[in-house]
C-alpha cells in the first residue's frame, strides 16, 4: 500500500460524511415509519398511550452537558426504532385477530395471556406470534 496522509485524511472525510447522510436518511425513514403505524393503530382504536410520557421527567441536572433535556409529557418512552416495532406490532395483531375472527376462531386465550411479565415488548411479540 502506498498511500499518502492527504489521501488517507480525504477517505476518512469521505466516510464520515456518508455516514452522517445515510443516518440522517434512515432516522427521517423510521419517523416516517412511527407516523404510519401510529396513524394505523389510532384508526384501529389501539391505545398506545402507556408508550408515552404522561407527565415531564425531572433530571435536568447541572452537570449534563450539551442539548440533552430530561423528557416531556408527550415525548415517546423509547427509540423511535423500538418504538416503531412496538406499533407494528400492536396493529399487525390487531389485524390478525379480526382475520381470526372473521374465520370463526376465538382468540380469547392468546388475546388475555401474559408470556412475559417483566418485558412488555416480548409478550407483545409472542401474542402476535401465537396467532400467527
Amino acid at each position: 500500500f502506498d498511500v499518502t496522509l492527504s489521501q488517507g485524511v480525504g477517505a476518512g472525510v469521505a466516510v464520515v460524511v456518508a455516514r452522517v447522510v445515510l443516518f440522517s436518511l434512515a432516522k427521517a425513514g423510521i419517523g416516517k415509519n412511527v407516523e404510519k403505524w401510529s396513524a394505523k393503530c389510532a384508526e384501529y382504536g389501539i391505545d398506545c398511550s402507556d408508550l408515552y410520557h404522561k407527565e415531564d421527567q425531572p433530571g435536568d441536572a447541572w452537570y449534563l452537558i450539551g442539548e440533552w433535556q430530561p423528557a416531556k409529557a408527550g415525548d415517546p418512552k423509547h427509540s423511535d426504532t423500538t418504538l416503531v416495532g412496538i406499533l407494528t406490532t400492536r396493529a399487525k395483531t390487531h389485524e390478525l385477530i379480526a382475520e381470526c375472527a372473521a374465520n370463526g376462531m376465538d382468540t380469547s386465550d392468546v388475546v388475555s395471556a401474559t408470556y412475559r411479565t417483566d418485558n412488555f415488548i416480548s409478550n407483545e411479540k409472542a401474542r402476535f406470534n401465537e396467532l400467527n
